[in-house]
């Protein structure tokens, strides 16, 4: 074979394999296109779909509890005459009024999702015995277990900060109850017209509050916040206070109390609806009388006062008609209180 066939012949096969091995990378290319693309459709539907890990669940009406938006906006007509509840886990919150036609509730199983009770959430539950509200509760809203009148037990939140305004108003039958150390905000009325509550205690540790002998005192002692209604119809108030807080004896059975000597204000109606209160003796430095400090004590009679006022407020002593008041050497008695009034804020 001569030379010029040979070299036709190697040119040929390097010519036959190159054409074959483009050929091949084409095809490769092809699968690698389509096995991305593939990839490609996966990730993007893995990625539309919505990452529900740390969506809240939603909890839904039983055939109790009407629920929306995790919080518990009413009973429903069964809830209503059911004795007892139990709120779903997961609820974050109890409404306004939310329980306040359960006339016959005696007990209701409160979960440890709940943050907040607002007001009057159990108002008028009147059968409801004893409640226990868990670790997560913060708020007590205001007037929220109002007029619960079989209520015996109570047990607060570990991490409560705030007790409404009047919120275990009108509790009769309660008898004691204990006071976090969370708690910094206690409203006014809050344990007003408990006629059984004998004893406020405070844990020791809180920052706000403390307990004298049962009655509830800021913690430096020197404002008297709540007296509790059936502590006892006499009372001496501790020297330590300067400072007779917003309804702190109202309503309350006492026939006789001793303001000492330090005690420089009596707030807006400290005493009012005090019907058993007979007399009372104020010291000599008093500055202020708020208003309506004393209104409705039908059986006050003796009233004296042994320093300046400089300020009483309206209506101080309204509706204590047998009220007869030794001021600076003068007795003023119902018909002559308008000028008693006088005297002090012209003098």
């Amino acid at each position: 074979m001569d030379k010029k066939k040979i070299i036709f012949i190697v040119v040929g096969i390097v010519l036959f394999l190159g054409i074959i091995g483009a050929v091949r990378n084409a095809l490769v290319g092809d699968d690698s296109s389509d096995s991305s693309i593939a990839s490609d459709k996966e990730n993007s539907s893995t990625n539309s779909e919505p990452d529900t890990s740390d969506a809240p669940t939603i909890i839904e009406s039983t055939e109790y509890l009407n629920i929306k938006d995790n919080i518990v906006e009413s009973a429903t007509a069964k809830g209503e005459k059911a004795t007892e509840i139990e709120i779903p886990y997961g609820v974050t919150g109890i409404g306004k009024f939310a329980f306040s036609k359960c006339k016959d509730l005696t007990k209701v199983v409160i979960p440890e999702t709940v943050v907040e009770i607002e007001m009057y959430a159990f108002q008028n539950c009147e059968k409801l015995e004893s409640i226990e509200i868990p670790d997560s509760v913060t708020e007590i809203g205001n007037y929220s277990f109002d007029n619960c009148e079989s209520l015996k037990s109570v047990t607060l939140s570990k991490s409560l900060e705030t007790i409404g305004f009047g919120a275990f108003m009108s509790c009769y039958d309660l008898t004691a109850i204990t006071i976090p150390d969370s708690v910094s905000i206690i409203g006014n009325e809050a344990f007003e017209n408990c006629i059984s509550l004998s004893s406020i205690e405070v844990s020791e540790n809180n920052e706000t509050f403390c307990s004298l002998d049962g009655v509830l005192f800021s913690k430096d002692k020197t404002s008297l916040i709540a007296y509790p209604n059936g502590k006892g119809n006499t009372y001496s108030i501790p020297e330590s206070a300067t400072y007779i807080g917003v309804n702190a004896f109202s309503k309350c059975d006492i026939e006789s109390i001793i303001i000492p000597s330090n005690i420089a204000t009596i707030s807006d109606t400290a005493f009012k609806d005090c019907y058993n209160l007979k007399s009372v003796e104020i010291s000599d430095l008093i500055i202020e009388i708020g208003e309506s400090a004393f209104a409705n004590c039908t059986n006050l009679t003796s009233v004296k006062i042994l320093g300046d006022i400089m300020e009483i407020g309206d209506s101080a002593f309204a509706g204590a008609e047998k009220i007869k008041v030794e001021y600076k050497g003068k007795t003023y008695n119902y018909a002559q209180i308008e000028d008693f009034y006088k005297t002090v804020n012209n003098g």
